[in-house]
């Protein structure tokens, strides 16, 4: 199916995976003493997590972009480019919250066979091409508030 049918339908499924995936989590983190192992395991799992929330994110992104780019008026567009402001502060706090978890067990987000590496420096390169997609907003929201002010 094309994604615009897609999407919602897997954004659904990995919501519900998210939340399988939290209770999960929360059973482990109940463990009375969290041993070496467990630390680990704990970091793999907070890893996956974070990976689960960036692909729902991505769709989410996908699906708002579009939503975006068919807007009628600016006031519509603006109101967009705040649901895409707002997804992509969801996405900087997840990055953040799995630099712990990388820094807890370096083998965590390596691939060796695709050569894929997501260690701090990587997400912190993360961050900065979040920054770089706000200041674009920016400058989007910048332009629309110009064509709101000559429209009115």
């Amino acid at each position: 199916a094309p994604g615009f049918l897609r999407f919602p339908a897997e954004i659904r499924s990995f919501e519900k995976m998210l939340e399988l995936w939290d209770k999960g989590l929360e059973e482990l983190r109940k463990m009375t003493e969290l041993n070496d192992l467990a630390e680990q395991l704990l970091a793999l799992g907070t890893f996956i997590r974070g990976s689960i929330v960036t692909t729902i994110h991505i769709k989410k992104w996908w699906i708002g972009n579009m939503d975006f780019q068919r807007s009628a008026d600016a006031d519509e567009a603006l109101k967009k480019l705040d649901e895409l402001y707002a997804l992509l502060e969801e996405e900087r706090e997840n990055a953040k919250s799995v630099i712990p978890a990388v820094e807890t067990d370096s083998r965590i987000g390596w691939e060796p066979s695709m050569e894929y590496v997501c260690d701090r420096w990587h997400i912190e390169w993360k961050l900065r091409q979040l920054d770089a997609a706000e200041r674009e907003m920016n400058f989007y929201k910048e332009m629309l508030n110009e064509v709101r002010k000559g429209e009115q």
